[in-house]
Formats: structure tokens, sequence, C-alpha cells
């Protein structure tokens, strides 16, 4: 008689994937998953993008367009046999706080205030009467408000940036100088008997 061969099918299905945790403002996505197996990723924008784990079952690839916070990527690993795992996901977090914004120079008798700070971050400035104001920046970190009170010689005004994860930098002051000299005085003519 003839033997008889049996295929093992494989009918498991992988673990599903890890995502390693993701900086806002990367790229970069990295995790692991069975060795050899194919990784689906479903990105915040909901297009897919396939990558190949290595024989360890490590990942990565680089996207287009850096991540934002509280983005969401998804992923499913699928083995040579099709099986897929459930489904992983990974938030995209913004842990590190702004650097310290700056103040550009303010003139005694002046009412604007502009500096930079990050981008799309709000900056909350503290004026010399402890009132406080917040400005948000543009997409290239520049911001400028217009305040009520004139600003006198001396007077102190402070700013922290936060960003979208609400993560808070150092403290930036500026002190208000006084540089422009006054006006000469006018002395009139004097005449003798006067």
């Amino acid at each position: 008689s003839e033997p008889i061969s049996v295929k093992a099918l494989d009918t498991v299905a992988p673990k599903a994937p890890v995502i390693n945790a993701i900086e806002a403002g990367s790229q970069t996505v990295t995790g692991t998953s069975e060795p050899l197996s194919k990784v689906t990723l479903t990105l915040p924008n909901g297009t897919t993008k396939v990558v190949d784990a290595d024989d360890k079952g490590v990942w990565t690839t680089t996207l287009e367009t850096p991540l934002v916070h509280d983005a969401v990527i998804k992923a499913v690993a699928s083995d040579v046999a099709g099986n897929k795992s459930p489904e992983a996901a990974q938030t995209v977090k913004d842990t590190i706080a702004p650097v310290v914004p700056t103040i550009d120079t303010i003139e005694a008798g002046d009412k604007k205030v502009s500096g930079t700070s990050e981008p799309l971050s709000t900056v909350t400035l503290t004026l010399p009467d402890g009132k406080t104001t917040e400005v948000k920046t543009d997409a290239e970190g520049k911001w400028t408000t217009e305040l009520v009170e004139l600003l006198a010689h001396d007077a102190v005004v402070k700013a922290v940036a936060s960003d979208v994860a609400n993560n808070k930098s150092p403290e930036a002051t500026q002190t208000v100088k006084d540089t422009v000299a006054p006006v000469a005085p006018e002395i009139k003519a004097i005449e003798a008997g006067d």
C-alpha cells in the first residue's frame, strides 16, 4: 500500500502584535510580532501600510508625515498561512514639554508683546499686574498680542508655553526697558529784561 502523507495546516492565529510607544512628531513606528509575519498598520488617516517582521519578529516603518498627539495606530499580524491576529492599537503621546518661549524686547510705552514658541502651542503671559492672557502660536511658532495697558520701564512680563498635551515649558521673563532718549527740551529765546 502507498504511504499516506498528511500535511499539517497552520490554523493558529498569531498573537496581537506589539506597537512600541510613539512620541508625537515621530515618523517611525516600530514593534514586534510573530517572526516572518506581515503586519498591516492602519494609520490615523485610514490608509494601511504592510510591514514585514524579520526572523526575530521585529518590524519598523517610516511614515511620510509626523504623527500628532492622540493619533491612533492599529496593527494586525498575518502569518504565512494567512491567519490573522487580534488588533493592537497604540495612541501617540506628546510627553516632551516645549522649550522656554522667547519674548521679544519690549520698549517702555509699548502695548504689543511678541515672541516665539513651539508651533501651535498656547503661550500664557503673566503681566506686571498679575493678570494673565493667552495667545496661540502659529504654524511657525510666532505669537503676538496687544495689551490694554501700556507697559512701564522695569515692568516684568512672564511667559509659559503649553502644547496640545498640556506639557508646560519653563518660564521665560522679559523686563521692559526704556531705551528711547527724551526729546531735547526747547528753550525759547530770552530777551534781556524778561
